[in-house]
C-alpha cells in the first residue's frame, strides 16, 4: 500500500473524534496545505455511492496563491475525483509513457508527508485552511468569531438535537478553551460569525450560558 499512514492517521481522526485535520506537503519546490477530512462522516445525502471506495477527501492549497487548489477522493492505493491532465497540471508533472509509475512514485513520496496521527497544533494557515472547508458543510454558518454558546432543542418528534462534528471542529480550532468547557455535552452548540465586533470572550460566554441555564 502506497498510503498507508493515510489509514493510520484517519482512524486515529475516529479516535480523537475528529472530522478535519491539516498537514504540510511540498513537491517540486512548491508548498502545500492539505486539508484532510474523514468522509465517512459525510452526512449520507452529501455522500455519492463511490465514496465507500475511499476514506478520505483531500484538498491541497498553494501556500503562495490559496486560490490553486485540488481536491481527492483518496484511499491508501490511489486518488479519485480529478482527471490525469488536471493531475499533472497542478502539480507539475510532465506526460510520460510511464504515467502509472510516476503516479505510484507521486504517492510513496507524499506518504511521507502524512502523519499517523493527528497534529496536536496547528499553524494558522492549517487553522483557516479547515475552517474554511467546515464553513462550506450543510448547516454550517461562515464566520470564524465565537458570539454565542447555545443548547440544542428538541426536533418535531422530541428528539435531542445535539452539536454537528462539523461545529465541534470548529470550536476546537478557534475556540479551544471554550470549547474544552463544554465539549463533554453534545447538546451544545457553538456560534459564529464574520463580525469580529460581536466576538465574546471565553468567560462572557460561560457566564451568558450558565444565567440562560438557570431559566
Amino acid at each position: 500500500m502506497s498510503m498507508l499512514n493515510l489509514r493510520h492517521l484517519i482512524d486515529d481522526m475516529k479516535a480523537n473524534l475528529r472530522v478535519i485535520t491539516a498537514f504540510d506537503f511540498s513537491y517540486k519546490g512548491k508548498n502545500y496545505v492539505v486539508v484532510c477530512e474523514d468522509i465517512s462522516k459525510q452526512p449520507d445525502e452529501e455522500k455519492p455511492k463511490k465514496y465507500k471506495y475511499y476514506i478520505a477527501k483531500l484538498t491541497f492549497i498553494d501556500y503562495n496563491d490559496e486560490s490553486r487548489t485540488l481536491t481527492v477522493l483518496a484511499n491508501t492505493k490511489y486518488f479519485d475525483g480529478v482527471s490525469t491532465a488536471q493531475f499533472r497540471a497542478f502539480f507539475g508533472i510532465e506526460y510520460g509513457n510511464n504515467l502509472g509509475d510516476i503516479f505510484q512514485q507521486f504517492y510513496s513520496y507524499f506518504s511521507k508527508s502524512i502523519p499517523e496521527q493527528v497534529p496536536k497544533n496547528l499553524n494558522k494557515t492549517q487553522t483557516s485552511s479547515c475552517v474554511k472547508q467546515l464553513n462550506q458543510k450543510k448547516g454550517e454558518t461562515d464566520g470564524q468569531y465565537c458570539f454565542n454558546v447555545f443548547r440544542n432543542g428538541k426536533d418535531s418528534k422530541q428528539r435531542q438535537k445535539h452539536r454537528s462534528c462539523y461545529n465541534a471542529d470548529k470550536a476546537r480550532l478557534l475556540r479551544p478553551t471554550l470549547f474544552n468547557h463544554f465539549k463533554k455535552d453534545s447538546t451544545i452548540s457553538f456560534c459564529f460569525t464574520t463580525d469580529k465586533s460581536k466576538e465574546k470572550k471565553d468567560l462572557e460566554l460561560i457566564h451568558i450560558f450558565a444565567e440562560r441555564e438557570k431559566n
